[in-house]
C-alpha cells in the first residue's frame, strides 16, 4: 500500500513538473554584442581607446628616440678614442657625448618606469565605463523580461575556460539581443553616410 502511494505521488510530481516546465518562458541575450553595439558605450570606450593609443604612440616615439641616441653615442665613442683629435675637437666631442649620455639616461629611466599615470588611469576609466554600461544594459534586460513575462534570461556571451559559451543548447528559447539593442539605441543619432 505504501508503495502504491509512493508511486502515485511520483507520477503526480512528474506530471506537475512537466506541465509547469512547458509554461516557463525563457530567452537568451548576448551582453557582449550589446556592449559593443550600444551607441553610447561604443563612443565612450572608443574615445578612451584613442587616448590610450596616443599614449602608447608617444611611448613608442620615446623608444625610437632612445634607439637613435644609442646609435649616436656608439658612433661618438670611437671618435673620442681617436688619437688624431685636437684638444678643442676632443672637448667639443666630449661635451656632445655628455649631453647625449644625459638624454640617454633620462630616457632610459622614463622607459623603464612601470606604466603609471595616464595609461593606468585610462585603463581604469575603460573598466569603470564598461561596468557602468553592462549594469545599464542589465537594467533594460530585466525590464524587458518583466514586461514580456520571461521567467529566465540566459546570458550567452560569457566564455568558459573551454572557450565556448556556458550555454551550449537551449530548447524553446528566444534570442532577445536584437530587441534589447533596438531599445538601448533608440535615442542614437543617425549616422551620417558619405556619398
Amino acid at each position: 500500500m505504501d508503495f502504491c502511494r509512493l508511486l502515485t505521488l511520483c507520477l503526480a510530481l512528474i506530471t506537475i513538473s512537466s506541465t509547469s516546465a512547458q509554461t516557463i518562458k525563457c530567452a537568451t541575450v548576448d551582453l557582449n554584442t550589446l556592449l559593443l553595439e550600444y551607441h553610447i558605450s561604443k563612443r565612450v570606450i572608443s574615445d578612451l581607446e584613442v587616448q590610450k593609443a596616443k599614449h602608447q604612440s608617444a611611448r613608442s616615439e620615446l623608444n625610437h628616440t632612445f634607439t637613435e641616441l644609442e646609435g649616436q653615442i656608439k658612433t661618438l665613442v670611437p671618435k673620442l678614442k681617436s688619437k688624431n683629435l685636437t684638444p678643442s675637437g676632443r672637448a667639443s666631442l666630449t661635451e656632445k657625448y655628455q649631453i647625449l649620455l644625459r638624454r640617454y639616461k633620462s630616457l632610459d629611466l622614463k622607459l623603464n618606469e612601470p606604466e603609471q599615470g595616464e595609461i593606468v588611469q585610462i585603463k581604469a576609466q575603460i573598466a569603470v565605463a564598461t561596468r557602468t554600461f553592462i549594469d545599464e544594459i542589465n537594467l533594460v534586460v530585466a525590464q524587458y523580461a518583466r514586461e514580456n513575462k520571461y521567467h529566465w534570461i540566459i546570458e550567452t556571451s560569457g566564455v568558459s575556460n573551454t572557450q565556448t559559451s556556458p550555454l551550449i543548447y537551449a530548447r524553446d528559447t528566444t534570442d532577445i539581443t536584437a530587441a534589447i539593442l533596438a531599445i538601448i539605441n533608440r535615442d542614437a543619432p543617425e549616422e551620417v553616410t558619405s556619398p
